[in-house]
């Protein structure tokens, strides 16, 4: 599958659009999203597809810039893998271009070679500029060098002769030729030994711009089941207008925000209940299974542990969809953190009144 003008699918940041501005005729214009042939788009739109299919990747799909591989091993596996990346798709407006999408396919082109279920091949269209000269090599085949033969190998000589220099040699060291030959294929490499190489070096941390990418670097997948993390959640409606906020720290403190904006009436409370389902759910798909939660609602945190009856029917269908989530948690724990402690989810969540929504979204995640 490929995605459609995958790079314009990425909104460029407020402060960034003047950044990216152009003069023509008719006025001064800049880019609202993000436009090919900058230096970072590349890196930045694979960054962000590995952010929305983490935990799909190197399991059920491949994921290569804007290319995606879906793959199962069985027609009914299949179906279901396409269904949950088509709702991954849908969930963040992602768009694929239909004419170049391939749908059942038992083997593929990628990256110049051919992927399929017997594993990775080379794909022989790369390989038949050597065919004349291979040829040769055959039995019961004339020894004969054609025109043919010599245009193949003066491309060859060429293109060797022209071969990229990752770095110029010392006069004073030997050189290397390292060779790897196959039924159909061959390669080289010409190199020398440098003393200045580090063995077995390890970096004492990775520089991911992303901290939800070194983090799923950089943890097993089972490690995290037995880590505490916390959620601050924080709700407000007022004059401002309705909106929810919520914080995942991880046990290295690392904040991960979360922030909408509702369009529908509602209470104080009811804004409170809905900034903590928002977080609940952002755990539950993180996979974490132990979690302390904290908010600055008196009334929600109490009802949530039991310890106050939920009185108000608004509150009382919140207070059940809490209780069915939470089942998803090894331990789950609801604490009372006073505003003044707070002070991160509430003024995200005040940023986020400020965000239009459009009248036919009740919730506008930011």
């Amino acid at each position: 599958m490929d995605g459609f003008s995958g790079y314009n699918q990425i909104k460029m940041h407020l402060e960034d659009m003047e950044k990216t501005t152009f003069v023509t005729m008719w006025g001064t214009f800049c880019y609202k999203v993000m436009p090919f042939g900058l230096k970072n788009t590349g890196t930045t739109y694979q960054r962000a597809m590995i952010t929305l299919f983490h935990d799909m990747m190197h399991k059920e799909i491949e994921v290569y810039v804007d290319d995606m591989i879906e793959k199962s091993l069985i027609e009914k596996e299949h179906v279901q893998v396409l269904r949950k990346l088509f709702l991954r798709l849908k969930k963040f407006q992602l768009k694929l271009n239909p004419a170049k999408c391939t749908f059942g396919a038992r083997l593929g082109k990628l990256l110049g070679f051919v992927v399929s279920e017997k594993g990775i091949e080379i794909n022989l269209d790369k390989v038949k500029k050597c065919d004349p000269i291979f040829r040769l090599l055959k039995k019961h085949n004339p020894d004969v060098w054609d025109k043919e033969c010599q245009k193949t190998l003066d491309k060859v000589k060429h293109y060797l002769s022209n071969a990229p220099v990752l770095m110029p040699p010392s006069p004073d060291k030997p050189l290397i030729l390292y060779l790897a030959v196959f039924g159909n294929s061959m390669g080289c490499i010409l190199g020398q030994h440098d003393d200045r190489a580090l063995e077995d070096y390890k970096p004492l941390n990775f520089n991911f711009s992303n901290k939800v990418l070194m983090y799923v670097a950089t943890t097993e997948e089972g490690a995290q089941e037995e880590q505490h993390w916390k959620l601050n959640f924080d709700g407000a409606s007022n004059a401002m207008g309705n909106r929810i906020k919520a914080v995942l720290v991880s046990p290295n403190e690392d904040h991960y925000p979360f922030t909408s904006k509702l369009d529908f009436d509602c209470t104080n409370n009811m804004a409170e209940c809905e900034a903590c389902i928002m977080g609940i759910c952002a755990a539950i798909e993180c996979k974490i299974k132990v979690l302390e939660v904290y908010g600055d609602s008196t009334l929600v945190i109490y009802q949530l542990k039991s310890e106050w009856k939920t009185r108000d029917p608004k509150l009382i269908e919140y207070r059940s969809l809490v209780l069915e989530l939470i089942k998803e948690f090894d331990d789950i724990t609801f604490c009372y953190l006073p505003q003044d402690e707070n002070q991160m989810a509430d003024a995200l969540a005040t940023l986020a009144s400020m965000i239009k929504v459009n009248k036919q979204e009740d919730v506008k995640p930011i």
